[in-house]
């Protein structure tokens, strides 16, 4: 009976196999058969669906319940029977690191209780209050509030630069040797502190400025030019 009546719920494509092959289908179990091999392809979406299950990983935004429903999916297509434990390692080797991690502390032996915790913190996540990371205007230089470590070296490398080029003329046209290149360092290293000190510490109001004293060679110059007597005109 089913076999007679079958024809009538076939179209296109189908009715013109079943009318070609209408005389090997000598009962419903053989007209089954020659179907599922002309149309289903099982074994070939099975093979599909296995490699798909290998490679399955969790996409950027994607949600792990989509992750999930679709990986028991093709759980399914491989193996209607698969193993639980299977299941839940197909799941595991591909969700996202955070989950991952969190995932790992427990054991499960049931799909369910697995993916009944995915959607806990997938709850969780989602009332969490995130403040995303100011993002900062071209052509805006960083306040002392905002500044990052990169841009903290950036700026005291290019203070340091500025300072020796302004510093070295000065020494190469007063013709003096000086006892050690550490008063140099000293003078850049207290001109580069004064010039960052508004970005680490506030600026102190009403407070006398820094008076540095000249290096020992210029002090014993100055020193010696105020004792020298003055020229008498008789000596001219």
């Amino acid at each position: 009976m089913k076999l007679a009546n079958v024809v009538f719920y076939l179209a296109d494509t189908a009715r013109l196999w079943f009318d070609n092959n209408e005389d090997d289908f000598t009962n419903w179990a053989a007209f089954q058969e020659s179907l599922e091999k002309t149309f289903c392809r099982i074994e070939e979406n099975r093979r599909q669906a296995e490699r798909l299950l290998q490679t399955r990983a969790q996409l950027p935004g994607e949600s792990s319940e989509s992750y999930i429903q679709d990986v028991l999916s093709l759980c399914k297509r491989v193996n209607q029977s698969m193993p639980e434990n299977e299941k839940i390692a197909h799941l595991m080797k591909g969700i996202n690191e955070e989950l991952y991690q969190i995932l790992l502390v427990q054991d499960y032996s049931k799909t369910k209780d697995l993916v009944e915790r995915c959607r806990q913190i997938e709850n969780l996540r989602r009332r969490r209050i995130t403040k995303e990371k100011f993002q900062r205007l071209p052509n805006i230089s960083a306040t002392s509030s905002g500044l990052e470590e990169d841009d903290l070296k950036s700026l005291v490398r290019t203070l340091v630069r500025e300072e020796i080029q302004r510093f070295l003329p000065k020494v190469q046209d007063l013709q003096y040797g000086l006892e050690s290149t550490a008063d140099v360092a000293s003078i850049v290293r207290d001109e580069v502190m004064q010039a960052l000190s508004p970005l680490s510490t506030p600026q102190r109001r009403n407070t006398a400025p820094i008076r540095r004293s000249a290096p020992a060679g210029l002090q014993q110059r100055r020193i010696q030019r105020s004792n020298a007597a003055p020229p008498r005109k008789t000596d001219v």
